[in-house]
């Protein structure tokens, strides 16, 4: 029984399979009628052909074969279809062909490959030249063999750029598309493509090269932007599926070319902006420097004068000399370093960095706490201060403390200052149903002029230039108590002010009614503030604690090796960084007090070696740095607390009994025996 009729062929030649037997002499002489649907031409068009010649393959590649081979067929339509065949020997020199199409996996292929290219090349830069560039390099080999872009400019044509996938064919392309615009229309049909925004296919002849071009248009918000041409050279056609892949790149070459130009013309507004925004950066970063610097400039010397004025304190306290001068020093010193904290807490204001902290404030004792800051100021001008009410008072309320006695203190500080004679007077007022609290400050002071009040809450001045000669200040102090005022979601205002007949202040802030909290009810009188809580005797509270001190001013290791070792502490001196990690880790100290600025390795720096070298002792930061970045940047560093100069000897010595005095796993020593 001869192949064809063994059932086996039969039935594959009945099936839906695309197959089809090759005599000995390499043709075709049976198909089945699916691989006749599969080609698109009727059975002479396949059976009498060689088989090479249908796939292109050479008889001795597809003889020999031993896996599936691929081929590109074109079909009487024209369209392109990629072929899979697995050939099987039957018999000596008969071969049974199985075709399999891939064209849609293979377009699925291209597509992907295609998306890839252009995400990965039209995504690299926003500069037009160089985006047209990479447009007109991504469909070569993938969808053509040349490819042109032709942008519309203010209503000329012009080309974008030109690529070919051969090399040696560039200088034919160059002279083919530095022909006259007008002819590139008529041989591509730009003008038709730009007037319908549909696609184009036609043929062209140059220099005795032929080929096909597909032109279509680049469309952006319903408008013809350009128009990219994929040309191929000799007699290839363009199928359905590449005019699909073609279309979703001019798609994405649109987008990306409306990109490039919307970058291109905002390209120097872009550079203004970032320029202003650079300059606004640097000023801002040397406004901060500015005030950091300017902080510890003026705290470090400060620190002595304080220092040295609290260790006269401490003699004078037994010996009785020199306290009237000793209470100007500290006055003085203290009324500076008010006004160093006024600057930062206005930048920090302007800056929206001031954060408010909220908490149970005690009526009572801030009306003590300002009677006992504001007393002494009236007494030496033989001033009247009375602090009355004219509702009964929440005796607790959720407010800032702080900012709140903060503006109070400013408020009448400046009543007392700029009155000479007579009293100043503070009316306090809650009102239930609004919840808040209203503050008069009165004065019998020389008044203000309309021209005066217009300067009053601008920062760095004040109602004119006699006032500051003769009263001294900066003008702060109302710009920043309406500034605080605001945060505290309430107001400052003047109320009246004439020349000659004082002047009132209001302020108005809401607040909250502390749960259980009654009402305080004195109607008048000054507030006599409490003598002052029990401080015991600090001179023994520290006894056996052994202090490492770092810093590299002489002054300051005098003065706070002074505060320690009369509260009880013994005391070693390292004045570097690298010295005080030496001594740090070969001796059992207690606690290390570390200066943050210092020349050669800071305080920061030598923080961060002694954590990773492992010391688990207690570390304070001592800096004249008092802004919040900066504590928090020796707190990241590892240091435990944060103290500021001028050092205050009560917080220090406070600070140093808590973290001295509380278990820590490399303590050895109980409550008991640190005590």
């Amino acid at each position: 029984m001869s192949f064809h009729h063994d059932p086996w062929f039969s039935n594959l030649l009945n099936s839906d399979m695309a197959v089809a037997s090759i005599s000995e002499n390499g043709c075709i002489d049976f198909c089945s009628m699916a691989l006749v649907k599969l080609l698109g031409c009727d059975k002479t068009g396949i059976v009498g052909r060689s088989f090479s010649e249908l796939s292109g393959l050479q008889s001795g590649s597809w003889k020999s074969a031993k896996e599936a081979l691929a081929f590109t067929y074109s079909n009487p339509e024209g369209r392109r279809l990629i072929l899979s065949v697995r050939i099987l020997e039957v018999q000596s020199g008969r071969y049974v062909v199985f075709f399999d199409d891939r064209s849609e996996s293979e377009t699925s292929k291209r597509m992907t490959t295609l998306l890839a290219r252009i995400t990965e090349d039209l995504g690299v830069s926003l500069e037009l030249q160089t985006t047209v560039l990479r447009a007109a390099q991504i469909p070569l080999g993938l969808l053509c063999d040349w490819s042109a872009i032709f942008l519309i400019d203010d209503g000329r044509k012009r080309v974008g750029a030109s690529e070919h996938l051969n090399s040696a064919k560039s200088s034919w392309l160059e002279k083919f598309m530095e022909r006259d615009i007008e002819e590139l229309s008529l041989d591509f049909g730009l003008c038709r493509v730009v007037q319908s925004g549909e696609p184009s296919i036609l043929k062209y002849d140059f220099e005795s090269t032929q080929g096909c071009v597909l032109s279509l248009p680049l469309i952006r918000r319903h408008e013809v932007i350009g128009v990219i041409c994929l040309g191929r050279d000799g007699d290839q056609l363009i199928s359905t599926d590449d005019v699909f892949l073609a279309q979703e790149l001019a798609n994405r070459t649109a987008i990306a070319l409306e990109n490039a130009k919307l970058y291109e013309m905002t390209d120097c507004v872009k550079r203004e902006l970032l320029h202003a925004k650079r300059v606004a950066e640097e000023a801002s970063q040397a406004k901060t420097n500015f005030l950091a610097n300017m902080s510890h400039e003026i705290r470090t010397p400060l620190g002595g004068v304080l220092g040295f004025a609290e260790l006269l304190v401490m003699d004078a306290e037994q010996a009785g000399i020199h306290e009237e001068w000793i209470a100007r020093i500290r006055h003085n010193g203290n009324h500076l370093l008010r006004l160093i904290d006024d600057i930062l807490d206005l930048s920090k204001v302007e800056a929206g960095k001031l954060d408010l902290h909220l908490e149970d404030v005690s009526f009572q004792v801030l009306l003590q706490d300002l009677y006992a800051l504001l007393e002494n100021r009236a007494s030496e001008k033989n001033l009247k201060l009375g602090f009355y009410f004219m509702t009964s008072i929440p005796t607790v309320f959720v407010s800032d403390s702080t900012r709140l006695h903060q503006i109070l203190a400013n408020l009448i500080g400046n009543a007392l200052k700029f009155t000479d004679a007579g009293e100043v007077t503070v009316l306090f007022e809650y009102d239930e149903k609004s919840s808040n609290l209203s503050v008069d400050v009165t004065d019998s002071g020389p008044g203000l002029t309309e021209e005066q009040t217009s300067r009053l809450f601008v920062p760095f001045s004040q109602g004119d230039s006699s006032h500051a000669r003769k009263y001294g200040g900066t003008g702060l102090g109302l710009a920043l108590s309406r500034h605080l005022a605001k945060l505290l979601g309430g107001s400052l205002d003047l109320v009246t002010s004439k020349p000659g007949e004082g002047t009132c202040f209001r302020l108005q802030i809401p607040i909250r009614v502390a749960d259980g909290a009654t009402a305080f009810s004195r109607v008048s009188g000054p507030i006599h503030h409490l003598t002052g809580r029990d401080t015991r005797d600090d001179r023994h509270c520290l006894d056996g604690i052994k202090v490492l001190l770092v810093d590299d001013s002489n002054d300051n290791q005098m003065l706070i090796s002074h505060f320690v070792k009369v509260a009880g502490a013994s005391v070693e001196v390292a004045s570097d960084g690298q010295t005080a990690i030496n001594m740090a880790m070969n001796s059992d100290f207690d606690i290390v007090l570390m200066d943050i600025q210092m020349p050669g390795m800071d305080g920061i720096e030598a923080t961060l070696q002694l954590r990773q070298l492992g010391f688990q002792r207690p570390i304070v930061a001592l800096t004249a740095h008092a802004m919040l970045i900066e504590k928090e940047r020796c707190l990241a560093a590892g240091c435990d607390r944060h103290i500021t100069k001028p050092i205050n000897r009560d917080h220090l010595i406070s600070s140093i009994f808590e973290l001295t005095h509380t278990l820590r796993p490399w303590s050895a020593r109980s409550l008991e025996a640190r005590v």
